[in-house]
């Protein structure tokens, strides 16, 4: 409805004139005269005419359908019940005037009472004027939801509230009223509420929001929780309170908290929201929480509470059976706080929505929530936004999270760097949990890591928990490895803990369901939009430098998490962070290839030699400075696949070992248990590293036609590509090639010819990558190994010597040929260094031992491989050592009992010689051995014969 003065029915009649044209139909009427009082409703040409006490009005509607409304137009004014066009001397009239009419019926005595003069005869005898009234009710028309009405910032204080009950008794369809900043008191308060339970009221929301209501409003608010004794069946009690951003105070929510905590309150959802709670508060909520029986949804945001106050709304969690959403933000929890609420998550099965945002949680509630997720089966969303969780927390949590559990994570705004606090969990790590543990079980972060000790005893026995007791009384620990110990709530439990194996889940990538809940939830755009601000590519690098911790990858899954990034700089520090988490680097092209040609080069230039480590082929030699991250991953990937071939039982240390050679800032050290070795974070590492897991049964090398090709496509004038190497080699429609290969099958590679020497590779670097990306896909012959080094005749021995190696895992028959056949054709100084970087005593056959040694009598590998060496050749008929040279001095000695003092340097008998031994070591030839064999053999069974014809006669 608008109010126009005289002026302004000019304008209104041509707006007339001009629609009923633009209509094409008659609109305009003959002044007609209306008795006062009549009410009369007429069909004219193009619509209907309404005439009514005090207004009359045209409605027309449009020719095109006569179902549609089109609108309101001016066709008279009514002055005193009597109809003038334009009465002289009139300085104000009203007009009934709507372009668009309201969905909501409005009755005809409110429109009367809209449409009056608001001078001061009509100020009412209750204080309250006409005009605030009808503006409520056109804001209700305006807004079209008959349910609800929308107040928000309208009153400005008391002084209205008589014209907001007025309104109210008129509009008995209105269930929400929201009322928020309108600077309510709580003299007010009681007024709204007599209003709001009288009969045939059916108030189900109030948002008082904003205001200045403090201890009494709690009093003035009870009878809105209760239904009267008298109360009629139709009655309607409130559901939903907001009272957020009130100074209500303790004393306040004391006299609140009586009524909300009645087994008959209907409140189901509550918001406190900034209400001046502390932490004399926090016990009246715990016995509010224990005595509801409908509050589901509880707000408690940017109050006071403290480490106490969490730890007394916790113990009101556990009693509570139907709480659904608990939100404390920024209520300053701590550490100690969050962890006792995530205690109470653990016992009440009830809650899908925990928010901790903003309360210094770190290690100790990480510790404690990733306990409480194994049972809360029903929590759907976790905010953990803006807490420092550290390193230690993080993983924790979300180790947790991927264990079983299905909760959306919101982790945005929280840091990663380091832990806030330090206690008796800060150190606890469930991968490797050795160590001596003394627990307060009454704090909730050492109570959940008895726990996880408790579980971890049932899986490595008895002898896991030594030492153990309560109180100081000594702990049975068969009850705890079967079960039947239960963790009590107080008292002192010291154990150590010894650990048995290595976790196999370490051995296997995320599975796509817990890489959604690990990294795209805690990454997606609902996170954005709760921050308000989109997450940084910095921010995203801490929390995949915490995966990169405990989880492996595929290369699809790195693909999908490098699209998260938004710059090349951040996305390329990703690639080089993730990549040695990867399980199946031979599909790590599909990464490279979709990056960009310069980020690809970049990436490949910071990677270096680390871009060759395969996990399924890891032998090699690294040279690793530990204070880059991926330098330091790839140690840690080295480190665990020793453990795992440690427990297999394929090393015994100290002799047969994985790390030949393991030297920290230039000094060798032992590495004597993988398992409780924790690698520094500066420093150089050089390690050799040697496979010894067994080749596959079935196992099956090149065919010759394969091996051909690839000789071939090594060789060529341009530098092989891996990717188009591998594909081409595993394709299995050869016969296109078949004519290349007949240009080649004459090759006798390492001669060189008129031409140059095609037979040899150009681009070893090239040739390195290929082979590497190839030997994840298929096996070799010793034979075969022997022919690519023949091709690399002439490039540096570094790179020999890196394919070499890495040959030593996919060669087939390396047992009984790979001394003879690949080692004794290269130079002594590429001997020497093959077999140190491969570990002597690793790939020694006596069968073959003929080749060039260089031992260090100090190391026990190669002091057992000299004292075999010696002990063949006391047994053996020949001269066996050839240029003995004892500390790089040519010693000249028999080939008798004497020999090993001089080879060991006169050193004691018991003591560790120091002595460096190089030698040629000669044994006879394969033919010879099989020729010897073959004549004893054949006398054999010659005299075998002579004696049945004996007996025969």
């Amino acid at each position: 409805m608008y109010e126009t003065t005289e002026e302004d029915s000019v304008g209104v009649e041509k707006l007339k004139e001009s629609e009923a044209a633009e209509m094409g139909s008659a609109t305009t009427t003959t002044a007609k005269s209306v008795e006062p009082g009549a009410h009369v409703l007429e069909e004219v040409e193009g619509g209907k005419f309404s005439v009514g006490p005090d207004y009359f009005a045209f409605k027309r509607l449009p020719s095109s359908s006569r179902d549609i409304i089109q609108g309101w137009e001016i066709a008279g004014v009514a002055v005193d019940g009597n109809r003038e066009d334009k009465a002289p001397g009139t300085k104000r009239k009203n007009f009934m005037f709507s372009r668009k009419p309201s969905p909501l019926e409005t009755n005809l005595e409110t429109v009367q009472m809209i449409e009056r003069e608001t001078d001061e005869s009509h100020v009412t005898s209750t204080g309250y004027r006409w005009n605030d009234v009808a503006r409520f009710q056109r804001r209700y028309c305006d807004q079209g939801k008959p349910e609800e009405i929308d107040l928000t910032n309208t009153l400005h204080g008391g002084a209205r509230i008589k014209s907001l009950i007025e309104f109210l008794d008129r509009n008995k369809k209105i269930q929400k009223l929201r009322l928020g900043s309108n600077l309510l008191l709580d003299d007010d308060i009681p007024i709204l509420v007599e209003c709001m339970t009288k009969e045939n009221a059916c108030f189900s929301s109030l948002d008082l929001s904003g205001n200045k209501l403090t201890t009494a409003a709690g009093d003035a608010l009870s009878p809105l929780f209760q239904p009267p004794g008298n109360a009629p069946q139709s009655y309607s009690l409130l559901t939903q309170l907001d009272l957020s951003n009130n100074p209500l105070g303790c004393k306040g929510l004391l006299s609140l908290a009586n009524s909300l905590g009645s087994k008959v309150c209907p409140v189901v959802t509550l918001r406190l929201v900034k209400c001046c709670l502390g932490e004399r508060s926090s016990s009246a909520i715990r016995e509010m929480l224990a005595r509801t029986k409908t509050l589901e949804r509880f707000f408690l945001g940017w109050n006071v509470f403290g480490s106490k106050g969490g730890a007394e709304i916790s113990a009101g969690m556990k009693e509570n059976n139907t709480l659904k959403t608990l939100s404390v933000p920024f209520c300053g929890l701590g550490d100690k706080g969050s962890a006792a609420l995530a205690v109470g998550l653990e016992e009440n099965q009830m809650v899908e929505i925990l928010d901790l945002s903003g309360n210094r949680a770190a290690n100790e509630a990480c510790t404690a929530l990733a306990r409480s997720l194994k049972t809360a089966e029903r929590l759907k969303h976790l905010y953990l936004r803006n807490n420092p969780l550290g390193v230690e927390g993080s993983r924790k949590l979300l180790r947790g999270v991927t264990s079983g559990s299905s909760v959306h994570l919101h982790l945005g705004g929280c840091s990663f760097l380091s832990n806030v606090e330090s206690g008796a969990s800060s150190n606890f790590d469930v991968n490797r949990p050795a160590g001596r543990y003394r627990l307060d079980l009454s704090l909730a972060a050492d109570n959940a890591i008895a726990k996880e000790l408790v579980a971890l005893a049932k899986d490595h026995g008895h002898e896991s928990w030594r030492h153990a007791s309560l109180d100081e009384i000594d702990l049975d620990v068969g009850l705890v490895v079967e079960g039947q110990w239960i963790v009590p709530s107080a008292g002192t439990l010291v154990l150590e803990f010894v650990w048995t194996r290595s976790p196999s889940q370490r051995d296997v990538p995320l599975t796509d369901p817990q890489l959604k809940q690990a990294w795209f939830e805690p990454t997606s755009d609902q996170n954005v939009e709760d921050l308000g601000e989109p997450l940084s590519d910095r921010w995203k690098l801490g929390l995949l430098s915490i995966l990169c911790h405990d989880y492996f990858f595929t290369s699809r899954q790195v693909l999908r998490i490098l699209n998260c990034f938004s710059y090349d700089s951040e996305k390329i520090d990703a690639a080089v962070m993730i990549f040695t988490r990867v399980m199946d680097l031979d599909q790590f092209h599909i990464v490279t290839e979709s990056l960009r040609p310069a980020q690809e080069e970049i990436m490949l230039e910071r990677l270096g030699v680390l871009s060759l480590f395969h996990s399924e082929n890891p032998t090699g030699r690294y040279d690793l400075m530990l204070i880059q991250q991926s330098h330091h991953l790839v140690a840690s990937r080295l480190m665990d696949i020793f453990a795992r071939q440690l427990d297999n039982g394929l090393c015994d240390l100290p002799t047969v070992t994985c790390c030949t050679t393991f030297r920290l800032n230039g000094k060798d050290v032992p590495v004597k248990d993988t398992h409780s070795m924790d690698l520094p974070r500066k420093g150089r590492l050089q390690v050799d590293f040697c496979d010894l897991r067994p080749i596959p049964e079935s196992a099956k090398a090149l065919s010759s036609n394969r091996f051909n090709l690839l000789l071939s496509m090594l060789t060529t004038e341009t530098a092989p590509e891996p990717k188009k190497l591998v594909d081409v080699m595993m394709d299995t429609n050869l016969e296109g090639s078949l004519i290349v290969l007949s240009l080649f099958s004459t090759w006798k590679f390492g001669k060189a010819t008129r031409h140059g020497l095609p037979g040899f590779v150009k681009y070893p670097m090239s040739a390195l990558t290929a082979l590497k990306a190839l030997a994840d896909h298929t096996f070799f012959k010793c034979s075969q190994v022997k022919q690519i080094l023949a091709a690399l005749t002439g490039s540096e021995p570094s790179i020999r010597l890196e394919v070499a190696s890495l040959f030593w895992g996919r060669a087939i028959d390396r047992d009984e040929n790979w001394t003879s056949v690949v080692v004794q054709p290269l130079p002594p100084e590429e001997q020497i260094e093959l077999c140190q970087r491969l570990g002597y005593l690793n790939i020694f056959n006596p069968k073959k031992p003929a080749m060039h040694y260089l031992l260090r009598m100090n190391r026990p590998d190669e002091y057992q491989v000299a004292l075999q060496l010696f002990n063949m050749a006391m047994t053996a008929t020949h001269k066996c050592y050839r240029k003995l040279l004892v500390d790089g001095v040519e010693r000249r000695a028999r080939q008798n009992d004497s020999l090993w003092s001089v080879m060991t340097d006169n050193a004691r008998e018991g003591s560790t010689p120091k002595a460096v031994v190089e030698f040629e070591y000669l044994w006879p030839g394969e033919r010879k051995l099989n020729y010897s064999a073959t004549v004893v053999q054949r006398a054999c069974r010659e005299f075998q014969k002579r004696t049945k014809e004996k007996s025969g006669h």
